[in-house]
């Protein structure tokens, strides 16, 4: 994150005086009861019935159904459903994932009248505001289970069982998990004690747990420690291994962490779902091939990434620079941006990146194949964007999602009405004040006591931020670093700082000696060896 301190101070933010005051005052929690949250029993109200119901429909020969999502969450849940319906020895079972410009997202009418009457119709990160296609499922004699984590939109859907912990949270003792949580859930309600299985499925429940951004705290955080700690021992499936190696020859992917699966792994698994319709059943596939079939699959996911990066930051600039290809552009409250041209499976990143960047809701559509403007919303500072889209319903084909992201349709005759509807209801300060926080004052000594702290945890993100540190001391070793130079390398009381296209700004300071830093702590792999290392945000004299 490169700051303009020109624009920006920076404040403390919170009364805690060290880390174990900064996790209790985040989390509620003491360090040492989020390091033994592994021994709680975690109660996840109606998987032990789903497990039944599976079983059976498995025991009666049934046809059964799984429609989950083309994002990372949907493949790593429908990942693990074909897993778990073949150790079940399932004599007939079809994974569907919707097509991203034909169907949009969900279970619709077109993929339920592809299904054989009286099939066992499993919705997996989809489907609580699926109500008009339940219905039809139920009309056609199919039972149906929808795991999902997303909100209704009205009443809920005729499903024979619907488990929603975040619609419906009473009884879960951790009520934050995603789609492919609640799926890896599932699989121990069915396979408890089948350690060697559950460790292939923990890899995609922990990817897609970290990006889909649920909080990382309780039963979550044990999801994510088995998933990495088995990934980094290649006990995954031979696809995702395969991938894995990609990134670690191209990316320098030494060892697998929280940050690897946030910017490099994920990142990728999305790809194919938001450049193609059949992007997300290509990944899906990718994750099962074997030999030099699964190497030559990961490098062709590898390449879509890449051009996903570049159509996005092209897209950025443009919008920067007040273009829009002959759209619509606004920023007030919301950025409000329409691209007729734009790719329709790239508007959420786009969204982000400007909501990060302007700090307030941003709202990015293109034109759909069917002539209908389709966008996706995302949001900084708490405003709640499914909130805001439910103020312009009355103008909305369909919309759906949660608090910080949601997705959206309508008719093109109504883009300036759903404007004004969404400019209307955003509150008034949606813009920060200012100001940067860190959260922590350490001294360069003590640095290495708070990454000690920090590595018992292990786990951050969504809900459990890592706490930015101001550090203040001596700089030692500063060197310019980098292809071009670009990045500031130095040493505080013999740990190493990295500041990012950092280089320009040391050298605009008179390259001092003394220095107070901003940044997070964590670890960096060289060579099969561990090293403390600080990321640096901002230097100041």
């Amino acid at each position: 994150m490169d700051i303009d301190t020109k624009n920006y101070s920076w404040m403390k933010r919170g009364s805690y005086r060290n880390f174990a005051e900064y996790v209790l005052s985040t989390t509620g929690q003491k360090p040492e009861d989020i390091v033994n949250s592994g021994k709680v029993h975690y109660d996840c109200p109606g998987i032990v019935r789903a497990a039944g119901m599976i079983t059976e429909a498995v025991k009666k020969g049934r046809h059964i159904e799984v429609v989950a999502d083309y994002d990372a969450d949907g493949i790593g849940s429908a990942a693990q459903m074909h897993l778990i319906l073949k150790k079940l020895a399932a004599k007939g079972y079809r994974i569907t994932i919707p097509k991203r410009m034909l169907d949009g997202y969900g279970i619709n009418g077109r993929i339920i009248s592809d299904m054989p009457d009286g099939s066992f119709l499993i919705t997996i990160d989809n489907g609580i505001a699926a109500n008009g296609p339940i219905s039809e499922a139920k009309e056609r004699g199919m039972d149906v289970l929808v795991l999902d984590h997303h909100l209704r939109n009205g009443s809920l859907p005729p499903a024979d069982l619907i488990i929603d912990p975040e619609d419906s949270p009473e009884g879960w003792t951790c009520p934050h998990y995603c789609g492919a949580g609640l799926t890896y859930k599932l699989a121990e309600a069915l396979f408890p004690g089948e350690t060697g299985f559950l460790d292939a499925l923990s890899c995609f429940a922990a990817i897609s747990t970290i990006a889909d951004a649920v909080p990382v705290l309780g039963d979550n955080r044990n999801i994510i420690r088995r998933g990495i700690n088995n990934m980094n021992v290649r006990r995954c499936t031979e696809g995702l291994g395969a991938i894995l190696n990609y990134l670690q020859q191209e990316r320098n992917l030494e060892h697998i962490g929280i940050g690897e699966i946030g910017f490099k792994i994920a990142p990728m698994i999305n790809a194919p779902g938001r450049l193609s319709d059949d992007g997300g059943i290509k990944i899906l596939n990718t994750f099962f091939q074997k030999g030099e079939k699964a190497c030559a699959y990961a490098k062709e996911i590898y390449e879509l990434n890449e051009e996903r990066k570049k159509l996005v930051a092209d897209a950025q600039e443009k919008v920067e620079k007040g273009s829009c290809e002959g759209g619509f552009l606004h920023k007030g409250k919301v950025i409000f941006l329409y691209m007729p041209e734009f790719q329709e499976g790239l508007c959420g990143i786009l969204a982000g990146k400007l909501s990060e960047s302007d700090m307030r809701p941003a709202f990015v559509m293109t034109k759909d194949i069917h002539g209908n403007i389709k966008g996706s919303a995302r949001s900084q500072f708490g405003v709640n964007v499914f909130e805001l889209l439910q103020a312009a319903s009355s103008h909305l084909i369909r919309f759906g999602g949660h608090a910080p992201a949601a997705g959206f349709s309508f008719e093109e005759k109504d883009l300036e009405a759903v404007y004004r509807a969404l400019e209307t209801a955003a509150p008034d300060q949606v813009q920060g004040d200012g100001n940067m926080y860190y959260d922590l004052d350490v001294l360069p000594m003590a640095v290495q006591a708070v990454h000690t702290g920090m590595a018992q945890i292990g786990v951050y993100g969504a809900g459990f931020p890592e706490p930015v540190l101001k550090v203040s001391g001596a700089v030692e070793d500063a060197q310019a670093i980098g292809e071009n130079g670009e990045h500031l390398s130095f040493r505080m009381a013999g740990v190493r700082y990295i500041a990012f296209y950092q280089y320009p700004h040391y050298e605009s300071l008179g390259c001092p000696q003394r220095m107070t830093v901003y940044g997070t702590v964590g670890t960096n792999w060289h060579k099969g060896r561990a090293y403390v290392q600080v990321n640096v945000s901002d230097i100041e004299v």
